[in-house]
C-alpha cells in the first residue's frame, strides 16, 4: 500500500464556511505538487463539484444541517477523493439513471451527453441543469465509482458515495 502524504479529511455538518475551508485545503495540497496545470484544475474542479453537491443535494438531517464526509488523500503516484451524504430516494433514482448512462462511456460520448443536457435540460428548483455528473466523469476521464445504500430504517434516504483517482 502507498504511503499517504497528506491528507483533507471532514465528517460532519457541510455548510459554506466549511465547504470553503476544505476546497482552500485541497487547493494547497494541490499546488504544493509537482502537477501539471491541467491536472490540477481537473481535481480541482471534480473536488469542488462534489463537495459542493453535498450542500446542494445532499437530505437534511432531523436538526436541519446537512452532513457529508469528504476524504481527499495524496499519495507519490494519486489522487483519491471521496465524498458521501445522505440523499433522497427521489435523487437516488435520478443519480443512478445517470451514472448508468455515462458509466464506461467513452469521454467523446459524455462531452456529447454534456453539449445535449446543457442545450436542452432544464433549470432544477435547486438551480442546477444537471451538468456536474458529466464534467465530473469527463474532468476524471470517467474514472470513478459509485455506491448506493439504504439509511438503516428509513424509507425515503440512501447514502451515496462517490470516489475518483486520478494518476499523477
Amino acid at each position: 500500500m502507498q504511503d499517504i502524504l497528506e491528507a483533507v479529511n471532514h465528517i460532519g455538518a457541510i455548510n459554506d464556511q466549511i465547504i470553503s475551508k476544505l476546497l482552500l485545503n485541497i487547493k494547497q495540497r494541490l499546488k504544493d505538487l509537482s502537477i501539471d496545470k491541467r491536472t490540477l484544475k481537473s481535481i480541482y474542479s471534480v473536488s469542488v463539484e462534489l463537495i459542493e453537491n453535498i450542500q446542494r443535494h445532499g437530505a437534511y438531517s432531523q436538526n436541519d444541517e446537512k452532513y457529508g464526509e469528504v476524504s481527499f488523500h495524496l499519495s507519490e503516484e494519486k489522487i483519491f477523493l471521496k465524498v458521501k451524504n445522505v440523499v433522497s430516494d427521489e435523487d437516488r433514482l435520478v443519480l443512478e439513471k445517470r451514472f448508468f448512462t455515462i458509466k464506461d462511456k467513452p469521454i467523446s460520448i459524455i462531452k456529447e451527453l454534456y453539449r445535449d443536457r446543457l442545450i436542452n435540460g432544464q433549470i432544477s428548483d435547486r438551480g442546477g441543469a444537471g451538468l456536474g455528473i458529466y464534467v465530473m466523469a469527463i474532468k476524471s476521464e470517467n474514472n470513478y465509482n459509485y455506491q448506493f445504500e439504504k439509511v438503516e430504517g428509513n424509507q425515503d434516504l440512501s447514502t451515496y458515495e462517490i470516489a475518483s483517482t486520478f494518476k499523477i
